[in-house]
């Protein structure tokens, strides 16, 4: 699997790549959100749910690196949220035996980036992204 991140005019910026050696881990579970307006009924025994939609697509997953020094780790782990856009286009791509898929989220923006685990040679970062589109 590999995910990218392109800002507007820019080159895409990799968040994860299996074939690159930053794998995803763990947490790789879109999620929907939507606005929904619960409104009670005269006489009533249940309140009707409407949806008001306000769509928002969210995204978090771990991504592990292991690199060739410790030096290269912390190097990476300390300018690594600084490099990576704040807003763009998200891309997954994954291609197997089976076939391949591409799915894109326009106007995504990258909410949090967090190295959650650090060992030696290797970390763990956490990204969490939210998107106001439909995944196309």
């Amino acid at each position: 699997m590999k995910i990218t991140m392109t800002a507007a005019g820019g080159t895409a910026f990799v968040l994860a790549d299996d074939a690159g050696g930053a794998t995803v881990q763990d947490g790789f579970c879109p999620k929907q959100t939507r606005i929904l307006q619960s409104q009670p009924l005269f006489r009533g025994s249940y309140k009707a749910n409407l949806a008001r939609f306000n769509l928002e697509n969210r995204l978090k997953f771990v991504v592990e690196r292991t690199f060739a020094t410790v030096e290269a780790a912390l190097r990476f782990i300390g300018s690594h949220a600084d490099e990576a856009p704040a807003q763009g286009t998200l891309t997954v791509y994954n291609r197997s035996a089976r076939g391949q898929i591409s799915r894109s989220l326009a106007n995504a923006v990258l909410e949090e980036v967090a190295c959650v685990e650090h060992v030696g040679v290797s970390c763990k970062f956490q990204y969490t992204i939210a998107g106001n589109g439909a995944w196309e």
